[in-house]
């Protein structure tokens, strides 16, 4: 058993070590060929690199206009200006998985686990009575498995939850932005067979990093790394809807739902926390309706939820894309 300071203990079974190993396999081959032979965060605080402390020696290019971007910030003041917290929201039933995401990606040692906020802890009444909570939340049925009822409590947990990392991130002022996953996050084989195959020496964590360097550029308070049902059918070429492409990557104009996994800026962290409070809709509603424009996503997206068969809010496999639009 593994003792953790949030008070949960992780116990993992040889059989279940060896079914995670064989899971991750395709997914550590791939990290390994992209990144160079292990990815993780270089000693400084400030800067999350490859876990070798090298620079890439190639990077992905592409544009926005005429401007190439590669997997590094291209301003050496962006660079150094940068400070960025990773937290991982995770249930007591999760956290073994939730361990398993942060070292196969080489980010366990900086990454803040966050405990998850049990839906039976839920007093609605309570919350309502206190203006935690306003009464237009209501249960939203699944738009994609109608076997599946989300109901109050489950929304509003995963929302304070979601809050909480807000104020963990606010709460240290030397944080620039906020990396947030959930506990059923996993990294996307699409994104990186992409990245692979556009030749970047570069990791994980390189396009992270250059992904966020780009919200004064672009105004972004969020930016979604792990969208689910977006409206990609509507995504033309114009300037409007695609803001910056980076090798593969585009970053577009926000239309998906889900929060696997995302950035976030002081700014962004600081309007979510205050317009979230009261409640009125699960979180990734909030986020888009509180920050509206200030909401962009990336395609294709780098990380994706665990399809799992066990009861939890994500127990089927949400695609990026919304069937037909």
């Amino acid at each position: 058993n593994l003792k953790l300071a949030t008070g949960y203990s992780l116990h993992a079974t040889q059989n279940t070590v060896m079914q995670r190993l064989i899971q991750m396999l395709p997914i550590l081959l791939l990290l390994n060929s992209v990144g160079g032979g292990g990815l993780g965060l270089g000693a400084a605080a400030s800067t999350l690199t490859l876990s070798s402390g090298s620079r890439p020696a190639a990077s992905l290019t592409s544009s926005s206009s005429s401007t190439s971007t590669s997997m590094s910030p291209s301003s050496p003041s962006i660079e150094n200006s940068m400070n960025i917290g990773i937290y991982q929201i995770s249930m007591p039933s999760k956290l073994d998985q939730a361990l398993e995401f942060q070292t196969s990606v080489g980010i366990r040692d900086r990454t803040k686990t966050l405990p998850g906020v049990l839906k039976t802890s839920i007093d609605v009444k309570d919350l309502l009575q206190t203006h935690v909570v306003r009464n237009s939340t209501k249960p939203p049925k699944s738009r994609w498995d109608k076997n599946e009822v989300r109901t109050v409590n489950t929304e509003i947990a995963c929302a304070m939850a979601h809050r909480n990392a807000y104020r963990k991130f606010l709460a240290n002022e030397t944080l620039t932005h906020a990396l947030i996953f959930e506990d059923d996050v996993q990294v996307s084989v699409n994104a990186f067979n992409q990245i692979k195959k556009s030749g970047s020496t570069g990791g994980l964590m390189d396009v992270v990093r250059t992904l966020a360097s780009t919200s004064t550029e672009l105004g972004w308070g969020m930016l979604n790394l792990g969208r689910c049902n977006a409206f990609c059918a509507l995504e033309n070429n114009s300037k409007e809807t695609n803001k910056k492409s980076i090798g593969p990557i585009r970053i577009v104009k926000g239309s998906g739902d889900c929060t696997t996994a995302y950035l976030l800026t002081r700014n962004g962290a600081q309007s979510l926390h205050e317009g979230t409070l009261p409640m009125f809709s699960p979180i990734d509603f909030m986020q888009k309706n509180v920050l509206g424009k200030a909401v962009l996503d990336i395609t294709p997206r780098l990380f994706a939820q665990i399809q799992s068969n066990t009861n939890s809010m994500h127990n089927y496999d949400k695609p990026e894309c919304r069937p037909h639009g």
